[in-house]
């Protein structure tokens, strides 16, 4: 699967803080949100915004915590 450059600086950006696993967690949960929703092979934001926000805020604090993440510099940058 293709990441384009400017996806890819977004997710860097604003996954400041998070763990290996929660990084690698996120593009895992993408890339199956971009298969289901895409036939083509560039991943796209949504998807990446429907990991996050299942990650993040649907997972809620413990999920954050198993992964490696800070709902400050995650949850609050991702959508400013």
């Amino acid at each position: 699967m293709k990441v384009p450059e400017e996806l890819l600086s977004l997710i860097v950006r604003r996954t400041r803080g998070a763990s290996a696993a929660f990084i690698k967690e996120l593009m895992r949960r993408s890339a199956q949100f971009h298969i289901e929703s895409e036939a083509d092979q560039t991943l796209r934001q949504p998807a990446v915004d429907a990991a996050i926000e299942e990650m993040v805020f649907t997972g809620g604090t413990l999920n954050l915590k198993l992964l490696g993440g800070s709902s400050t510099e995650l949850g609050v940058v991702w959508y400013t």
